[in-house]
């Protein structure tokens, strides 16, 4: 169990409790099932060891519902986070201004050994460490249309372009 802070109180620099979650196959399959994405990289070990990852992977969102279950629990009232405004687009673009954007909207200042221990952390478990990740969106065997219609109110709402699946 975490013990709860108070939002007011997190500093920058702080510990945050070390948290484990227990990802099964089923569900990861859950998900795929509820959300309709049913990508083999999230299913198929076969096709996940093909692009250069040890097997199946989590869906990115069902990743982040279990970072801010985690938040939530740790400063103990969910009604403080009242929103988590990350696209993995621009995180994988430029990671340190989405970190930047974060801290200045929790009014806190990125000091830079965080900075650093971050920067460190990235130099030692670069993106490709463990293969090079490349599939195509046809070989999902999703309808191209079907998506992005499924995912129009979303992005309209949230103001997020559609990317290319070539």
């Amino acid at each position: 169990m975490i013990s709860a802070v108070a939002l007011e109180q997190v500093q920058v620099g702080d510990a945050i409790p070390t948290i484990s979650k227990v990802v099964r196959r089923e569900d990861v399959k859950a998900y795929a099932d509820a959300s309709g994405d049913q990508n083999p990289l999230h299913q198929d070990d076969a096709f996940a060891r093909s692009v250069g990852f040890p097997g199946i992977i989590a869906h990115g969102m069902f990743t982040m519902a279990h970072v801010v279950k985690a938040v939530t629990d740790w400063i103990g009232d969910p009604g403080a986070l009242r929103s988590v405004d990350v696209q993995f687009r621009a995180f994988m673009a430029d990671p340190f201004a989405t970190i930047r954007t974060i801290y200045e909207h929790l009014g806190l200042e990125l000091e830079p050994e965080a900075e650093q221990r971050m920067r460190d952390f990235l130099d030692a478990n670069p993106q490709d460490k463990h293969g090079v990740h490349t599939y195509s969106f046809g070989e999902t065997g999703l309808d191209e249309g079907a998506l992005r219609e499924r995912a129009r109110r979303y992005q309209e709402y949230f103001d997020v372009p559609s990317e290319s699946l070539g």
